[in-house]
């Protein structure tokens, strides 16, 4: 945010930016905009906010600010996100890493924690994507694993877990176990190209 001059200019020259109303003093979960990021003069796209916690904040798009994507500071979302993950262990000792787990030490399971861990990352590229509620439990999903093509002693990046729909969450019927090509190739730029009918048929493969 450094690099950003301070304006509280709400009409900027550059039509680009598509949110010219005036936001300052506005309030939108634990921010309020202060001013907007500028250069040269010129106003920016975004709002710099401050935080209740006392932090600035620049949010890229008045967007995030009005969909609700964005409500506080970097670091309270980072606290509140270990927060919940807090609050999910201690409701469920039973998959914890140490004590009494007996699926700690499988591999699925570490593809089940990462999955998860992706999907509570509110500042990660699956921050819109969740897990469907029977995949929170592991034994579930386990069971789907197995019945549906996840080879254990696959070679790394061989059988990994992919969303057919980018745009989807994580669940039965949207997942498959492809290699790291197959998943590569599967991006949301490529599920756009798709006609629905092709779109259909990719679907109809996870069941």
């Amino acid at each position: 945010m450094l690099e950003y001059e301070y304006t509280t200019d709400a009409a900027p020259i550059n039509k680009r930016c598509k949110y010219t109303d005036d936001y300052i003093g506005l309030r939108f979960g634990s921010l309020v905009v202060i001013s907007y990021p500028a250069k040269n003069g010129v106003r920016a796209a975004g709002a710099i906010c401050r935080c209740d916690c006392g932090n600035l904040q620049l949010v890229p798009t008045i967007g995030k600010l009005l969909n609700g994507k964005t409500t506080q500071c970097a670091a309270c979302g980072h606290k509140a996100t270990g927060r919940a993950k807090s609050a999910w262990w201690s409701a469920h000792p039973e998959y914890r890493k140490s004590g009494d787990n007996p699926y700690r030490d499988e591999r699925l399971y570490k593809v089940w924690m990462n999955m998860r861990s992706r999907c509570n990352d509110d500042y990660g590229y699956c921050k819109d994507v969740e897990v469907c509620d029977e995949w929170h439990n592991y034994p579930t999903f386990r069971e789907w694993a197995y019945s549906h093509g996840y080879d254990e002693s696959a070679p790394r990046g061989v059988c990994t877990i992919d969303r057919i729909n980018p745009f989807g969450n994580y669940e039965p019927s949207n997942c498959r176990w492809v290699d790291m090509k197959t998943q590569s190739q599967n991006k949301r730029s490529h599920w756009l190209r798709m006609s629905e009918e092709e779109r259909q048929q990719a679907l109809a493969q996870a069941k």
